[in-house]
């Protein structure tokens, strides 16, 4: 699947029917939820089970450390990622009990987490010209930003 965000400047740079179709499925998948696919409508739960206090899937912590003791150790060559930046806590807004969710956080190898930490460090010219890709995340909802790491993961072959 296309990564959101991307489908677009793809499609304007090498358009072709299967970059339009990946484009209306990027589309769709976010505004119809129950599309394979989608990542709304597990944000949605994330945020749910993060208000109601979660239960085991869905739980959600008051630090970093104790989803970590939680959760145990992410396995040899493994770390913890945060599919929603914990950056956003203050950048966003958002509750810290929704970043340090179960349901936002997965194991992922040491050299692609430093990929994908790095590449949030950079400036992306497909999406700004002056900020980092963080910050020009920052104020959009939790689902879309959601849904932009789950993207950014399945460039990496991580699936969740």
């Amino acid at each position: 699947m296309a990564s959101a965000g991307f489908s677009a400047y793809e499609m304007a740079k090498n358009p072709s029917w299967l970059n339009l179709g990946l484009l209306v499925w990027d589309v769709a998948a976010i505004c119809i939820p129950i599309l394979p696919g989608s990542y709304a409508l597990k944000a949605t739960k994330v945020i749910s089970n993060a208000i109601e206090g979660g239960s085991t899937l869905g739980k959600g912590f008051n630090s970093f450390k104790d989803a970590k003791k939680f959760l145990g150790p992410a396995g040899e060559g493994n770390e913890w990622h945060h599919i929603v930046e914990q950056s956003q806590i203050k950048k966003s807004g958002f509750g810290t009990q929704l970043i340090q969710n179960t349901d936002n956080l997965i194991s992922i190898d040491k050299a692609t987490h430093a990929k994908i930490s790095g590449y949030y460090n950079s400036i992306d010219p497909r999406l700004s010209d002056s900020m980092r890709v963080r910050n020009w995340l920052a104020g959009q909802s939790f689902e879309t930003q959601y849904q932009f790491g789950m993207d950014f993961l399945s460039r990496y072959g991580v699936k969740k």
